[in-house]
C-alpha cells in the first residue's frame, strides 16, 4: 500500500540528503588534510551538518530558522514565514515550503564557509544523468541541424505560416517534455528508465498529457512581432533542470534566433543550488565541456 503523501516527501528528503553526505564524504576524503586543513574541517562539518538536517527530517522536528547568510531580505522572508506558521515541525507545513526551505538550509552549509562557497553537491548527478540521455541528445542534434539548414537554404518556407507553426509547436514540446527528467522527482529511476522518457516517441506517446496549451497564442505573439518589424524582440527563460532540458533550452532558443523569431534570448538560472538539477550559471561552462560520444 502506497504510504500517505508527506510520508513519500519525507522519504524522498532523507534519500537527497543521504546522497549529498555520501557524495561529500568522498569528495573530503580526497582531500590532503596536511594541505588543505581549513577545507577538510568546514567539509567535515558540512557533512555534520548535512546529518543533523536529516535527523531533523527523520524525527519531524521544528522547522529552525534560516541562518544569516548575506541574503538577508530573502532569509527574513522565510523566517518570518516560519514563524507566523507558528513554528512548525516538517510534516506540518505543505510539501512546497518544506522544500524550498531545505534547499535554503543546504545552501547556507556552503555559503557560510571559505573553501565551499561556489561547491555544487549535485553537480555529479546532473552531469551522469546527462551522458544516459546521449541518444536523444544525438537525435534532437541531427534535427536541429537539417532546421537551420533548411531556414538558412529556403528563405520560401518562412512565407508558409502554418508550416511555421507546426515548426513552432514541435520545438516547444520537445523542450516541454526535456523537464520528464527531474532528478528532485525520480531519484529512484534507473538510467534505463529515464532514456525511455526521451525521444520523439516518448513525446508522441505524452502529449496528452497537456492540460493547457498556449502554444498557438505565443506563435501569434511572435510571429505579429516579427512581421511588424520590431527591432528588439526578447524572448526569456525561466531555467528549470540542467543536463537534457537545458540541452533542449539551447536548442529552442537557437530556433527562435535562426527563424528570426526573436532576437534576442535571456536565459536566466537558479542563482543557488536547487530541487537537485536545476541549473546555476555554472551549469553553462560545464555543459560545453562534458563528452558525449555517440554509440
Amino acid at each position: 500500500m502506497e504510504p500517505p503523501y508527506w510520508r513519500r516527501a519525507q522519504s524522498i528528503h532523507t534519500e537527497i540528503q543521504t546522497q549529498c553526505i555520501d557524495h561529500l564524504f568522498r569528495t573530503v576524503s580526497k582531500l590532503d588534510e596536511t594541505q588543505e586543513p581549513e577545507k577538510v574541517a568546514e567539509g567535515k562539518r558540512i557533512i555534520e551538518q548535512f546529518s543533523e538536517l536529516k535527523y531533523e527530517v527523520q524525527h519531524n522536528r521544528a522547522l529552525t530558522p534560516v541562518p544569516e547568510d548575506g541574503f538577508s531580505e530573502e532569509t527574513a522572508a522565510y523566517n518570518k514565514e516560519i514563524e507566523q506558521r507558528g513554528n512548525p515541525t516538517w510534516l506540518d507545513v505543505t510539501w512546497l515550503f518544506a522544500e524550498c526551505y531545505m534547499y535554503r538550509r543546504i545552501s547556507t552549509f556552503f555559503t557560510l564557509t571559505k573553501h565551499w562557497k561556489s561547491f555544487d553537491v549535485f553537480f555529479d548527478q546532473k552531469n551522469d544523468t546527462f551522458r544516459t540521455s546521449r541518444n536523444a541528445v544525438f537525435e534532437l542534434a541531427s534535427r536541429y541541424k537539417e532546421l537551420v539548414h533548411q531556414l538558412r537554404a529556403d528563405k520560401d518556407k518562412t512565407h508558409d505560416v502554418e508550416a511555421e507553426k507546426l515548426l513552432f509547436a514541435e520545438m516547444c514540446e520537445i523542450c516541454l517534455w526535456g523537464n520528464a527528467t527531474d532528478l528532485s522527482l525520480l531519484t529512484n529511476l534507473t538510467y534505463e528508465d529515464i532514456q525511455k522518457l526521451q525521444g520523439s516517441e516518448a513525446r508522441k506517446a505524452a502529449e496528452k498529457n497537456i492540460l493547457v496549451n498556449h502554444l498557438p497564442r505565443a506563435f501569434e505573439v511572435l510571429k505579429k512581432a516579427q512581421a511588424d518589424g520590431k527591432k528588439e524582440r526578447r524572448v526569456d527563460f525561466v531555467l528549470d533542470n540542467a543536463g537534457f532540458e537545458l540541452y533542449v533550452d539551447l536548442v529552442l532558443a537557437g530556433y527562435l534566433l535562426s527563424s528570426g523569431l526573436a532576437t534576442q534570448v535571456v536565459l536566466r538560472p537558479k542563482s543557488i543550488p536547487w530541487f537537485v538539477s536545476d541549473v546555476l550559471p555554472t551549469d553553462f561552462a560545464a555543459f560545453w565541456k562534458r563528452p558525449m560520444t555517440p554509440k
